[in-house]
């Protein structure tokens, strides 16, 4: 009996992969044929031109409402259909007040009970609680928080679905992904119009319209050479035949758009156009799955084409971009030796991400020309890769005869530097890398950095006992992955990569500061300071042996001291300030200062023990955040048993994510420090209408426990926050307020603020703000079911280390959708 039944088990579960095909095909044949059904009704998804761009819309519709159940097929495969656009936006006015008076949807799709709406002016995510079905979000994505883009096309049965994915510069939302269900029937999708409306919105409009829908042709690409292949080596190809093919294949390209340089390897293929880079990758199993990626030039934060050396097969080409996505952030592709016009390729990259600027190339008298030779060769300095200053009209002559595509038409060399046969490059336009690698040299690299990239940058003195200074400059680009290693060890820090960036030079306190002068003028803007170079250090005070200024040396917390004072020795000694920047507050500690200017916070770290002493600290480091570069700040007062208040920056640089400083209790007006960064970081934001007053309601014990915050006078809040300390702008006004114990979170005309109580006597108070530039997404949602005490507001930011803001209120003791309406008419502007 038990080898009977045991045969039996055996059988039956041989047997069961065919029985459940067999049960999946004869459903699927159902569901055919109440699609086809379906696909004979009236409201098939069109596509008709509006004046200059083609917009999407359904015609023929009896009186639209927006709603439609979805098959089981898509649901279990969570894959979104098409519904009525006019229906959805009826229906979502009448649900809650979250689109704006002059705010249209212009597509609309759903899976479920989940629903997702393009408007004209974002995006919006609903999905909607199944158990909880009172539970409903709402959350919003700024077309312009878009970096790249990409659809993906269903391959051949069983494959149903076509994807969407967009990569976002938000770090906690780096990418979305949407999947539809695939054909030509009323409730299925069309990916390439969705593709098509979304490059229209990153992009902007097309110069001229052309059909939006057109027949995919098929075509059988000619077979690579297998070592290629098999390396994903590509080879050049003819641009028409490119274009040819990506016009055929769907509305791939825009009408104002020409493929200018095209790369084949197998099926795949990378094409660089005249708006962007576009990435066509082939499933090699089902050719029918094709994915075409676009990341816009204006996404490309740095590049670099690497050439092929003596046994190599292959050259390289690299661009990198700040989305916060591993998968994105570094994209490079192989060119087969001798495929292509490198540098017509660095070229193109250069032009359509540098920009050709009417600006003409400086003429500053005090830029350091260095040697009409050639360096003489110093072992230490190439053992330790210092750079050393060269004559940079002579290098720019041997650059464009050696490399005639190198280098732009209205582009010059204003500073160059040479170590052994690699160069470091200062041009009108980025720093400009040249690696040059092996025997032969045959294999060099040349990597570019645009000015616009860059968020921050420092230059470093060397000390007693270096050979060498340094300058360092800080980008957006997320830093590579850390390296793995085995379960249980602690991951080592990764490395910089691209997000920050030092080179060593030959210790020359002149051109130290040419090149701290040159940055400034590229990344701050306006006018470069003085011509006059001194080696002198800013402080030359001893030692003063008072032993509370050396506990608060050894505490970093600063005392306030007199901007003019400081600008005078700053103007007489030290080469650091534009010729129109002033120091509007200053601080020091030690021999360290802090100086607040008009454009930027510079921090001046003096290093070394010979600073203790009361000699003269060699090694300093001056370090310089632009302003724009802040994208949220905070301010703490110091407590009853606390000896320092501080300042924190929060910027967009990953490798340098916060700044701050410490401040000398009773020594720094921190309500000062709070309304100076106000003027420098935020932005006019417009007023909006009607009072949104509110009487001020009792707390519930259990409020404090769930961090659930209740809405208070705003009379009252307003009070509070323009008096000791006096927190918002003269012309700032408080819309909302909501507090939660003794912390409250305030809705501005010009920012979201955060204030945090902390300690028993609640004098340490931190007040964090985060400006609405910052916020490229947000949303509401409703409290669940009769457990859920609590509605929820929140933010996605840009900011690395404050990338996500969120505040539990009351459940239905505010105005949760007001406050949304408020945040869309703020920062949609």
């Amino acid at each position: 009996a038990q080898v009977i039944i045991s045969e039996i088990a055996v059988r039956l579960l041989s047997a069961l992969p065919i029985m459940m095909l067999l049960s999946w095909l004869i459903c699927f044949s159902v569901s055919q044929v109440a699609f086809r059904a379906g696909a004979e009704r009236p409201g098939i998804l069109d596509v008709e031109r509006h004046g200059p761009s083609e917009k999407v819309h359904l015609n023929n519709r009896p009186e639209p409402t927006g709603d439609k159940a979805t098959s089981i097929w898509a649901y279990l495969g969570n894959d979104a259909i098409s519904i009525n656009h006019v229906g959805a936006e009826k229906q979502l006015r009448k649900e809650r007040p979250v689109l704006q008076d002059d705010e249209h949807v212009e597509m609309a799709f759903k899976v479920g009970r989940d629903k997702t709406f393009f408007t004209n002016k974002r995006i919006i995510f609903r999905p909607k609680g199944v158990i909880q079905r009172t539970k409903v979000d709402y959350k919003t994505v700024l077309y312009s928080s878009i970096l790249a883009f990409s659809a993906e096309q269903a391959g051949r049965w069983p494959d149903f679905d076509t994807e969407l994915r967009l990569w976002t510069k938000m770090p906690r939302m780096p990418c979305i992904q949407m999947s539809f269900r695939k054909g030509s029937s009323e409730e299925k999708v069309n990916v390439f119009v969705v593709y098509k409306f979304i490059m229209e919105k990153v992009m902007g409009p097309e110069s001229s319209a052309a059909s939006l829908l057109e027949e995919r042709a098929s075509s059988r690409p000619n077979p690579a050479d297998l070592v290629h292949w098999l390396d994903n080596n590509a080879h050049a190809i003819e641009v028409g035949q490119a274009e040819e093919l990506l016009r055929s294949a769907g509305p791939i390209l825009r009408s104002d758009e020409r493929v200018e340089m095209a790369f084949k390897v197998g099926r795949d293929m990378k094409l660089l156009t005249s708006k962007r880079m576009l990435i066509v990758t082939t499933n090699w199993l089902d050719t029918a799955n094709v994915e075409y990626k676009t990341i816009p030039y204006s996404s490309i934060k740095a590049f670099a084409i690497q050439s092929a050396g003596t046994l190599d097969l292959d050259s390289e080409v690299s661009v990198w971009t700040e989305i916060k996505d591993y998968s994105m952030n570094h994209i490079s592709f192989d060119l087969r030796k001798g495929q292509g016009d490198l540098q017509k390729v660095q070229n193109h990259f250069a032009y359509n991400v540098l920009g050709s600027s009417r600006s003409k190339p400086s003429t500053r008298s005090d830029v350091n020309h260095g040697s009409e030779e050639s360096p003489s060769f110093n072992i230490v300095d190439w053992l330790g890769n210092n750079l050393q200053a060269v004559d940079p009209a002579e290098t720019e002559r041997t650059l464009r005869s050696k490399f005639p595509f190198l280098l732009l038409g209205d582009e010059a060399v204003e500073m160059a530097f040479k170590v052994g046969r690699d160069s470091t490059l200062m041009t009108t336009k980025r720093l400009l890398y040249i690696d040059v690698q092996g025997l032969t040299g045959s294999k060099i690299e040349f990597k570019s950095l645009p000015y616009t990239s860059i968020h921050g940058f420092g230059v470093q003195s060397a000390g007693y006992f270096d050979r060498d200074s340094e300058f360092m400059v800080w980008t957006g680009i997320l830093p590579p992955p850390p390296p793995p290693t085995r379960e249980g060890e602690r991951p080592p820090p990764p490395p910089p990569g691209m997000a920050f960036i030092t080179k060593d030079l030959v210790n020359n306190q002149a051109t130290l500061f040419q090149i701290q002068k040159l940055l400034a003028e590229k990344v701050l803007g306006g006018s470069s300071g003085s011509s006059m170079l001194q080696q002198e250090s800013m402080a030359n005070s001893t030692f003063t042996g008072n032993p509370a200024d050396f506990i608060h040396w050894l505490g970093g917390d600063a005392r306030q001291i007199d901007p003019r004072e400081v600008e005078s020795r700053f103007r007489r000694d030290m080469p650091i300030l534009q010729r129109d920047e002033r120091i509007e507050m200053a601080f020091k500690v030690g021999r360290d200062t802090t100086l607040l200017t008009s454009t930027r916070a510079i921090f001046v770290d003096s290093q070394g023990a010979s600073e203790i002493f009361g000699s003269k600290p060699k090694k300093v480091m001056y370090q310089s955040v632009p302003y724009k570069s802040v994208h949220a700040f905070s301010v703490t007062s110091a407590g009853s048993f606390d000896m320092d208040a501080e300042f924190h920056l929060r910027t967009l640089m990953p490798w340098l994510p916060v700044v701050s400083q410490d401040l000398r209790k009773d020594y720094a007006d921190t309500a000062a420090i709070q309304q100076f960064f106000c003027n420098k970081v935020l932005a006019d934001a417009p007023h909006a209408q009607g009072s949104l007053l509110e009487t001020l309601r009792g707390g519930n014990p259990l409020d404090w426990f769930q961090d659930n915050a209740r809405q208070i006078s705003i009379a009252e809040a307003e009070k509070q926050l323009r008096s000791n300390p006096p927190v918002l702008q003269d012309a700032e006004r408080v819309k909302f307020a909501f507090k939660s114990g003794r912390d409250m979170t305030i809705i501005t005309t010009r920012r979201l603020l955060q204030s945090d109580v902390m300690g028993f006597s609640g004098k340490r108070i931190e007040y964090m703000s985060i400006p609405y530039k910052s916020i490229l997404g947000w949303g509401v949602q409703t409290a669940g079911g009769f457990w859920d005490l609590n509605d929820e507001i929140y933010a996605y930011t840009d900011i690395p280390r404050f990338s996500y803001f969120e505040q539990n209120l009351k459940r239905g003791d505010s105005k949760l959708f007001d406050a949304q309406k408020f945040l869309a008419d703020t920062c949609l502007e």
